[in-house]
């Protein structure tokens, strides 16, 4: 079943995102430029991966999400994510767990 990906970005500056399409032959795979408080919307099928990346490509981080889901964007280190049946928050860390300091 068909659904979507918003991307938010609520950082202070452009961030930088790709969305396969993996799951939407239709779709477009490209890196796209997101400006401070704009977003965007991927239609894609079951799971897909949402990748960012800084501006000079030097470093990058990603979420695997199923559809309807919205992605929040405040840094490569801050990165959160909800759906209709899960809310997942990334800030540093092994990424596992809020339990842990590595």
């Amino acid at each position: 079943m068909t659904g979507s990906i918003i991307v938010v970005n609520e950082s202070s500056g452009p961030m930088h995102v790709f969305v396969p399409k993996d799951s939407n032959k239709h779709g477009h795979d490209e890196w796209y430029t997101i400006g401070a408080g704009g977003g965007n919307v991927w239609m894609r099928e079951g799971w897909e991966l949402a990748a960012f990346k800084n501006a000079d490509d030097t470093q990058r981080a990603g979420v695997y999400v199923p559809t309807d889901t919205t992605i929040t964007y405040r840094g490569l280190n801050d990165i959160t994510w909800t759906s209709s049946f899960l809310y997942v928050s990334v800030k540093g860390g092994c990424r596992q767990c809020d339990s842990c300091s590595t």
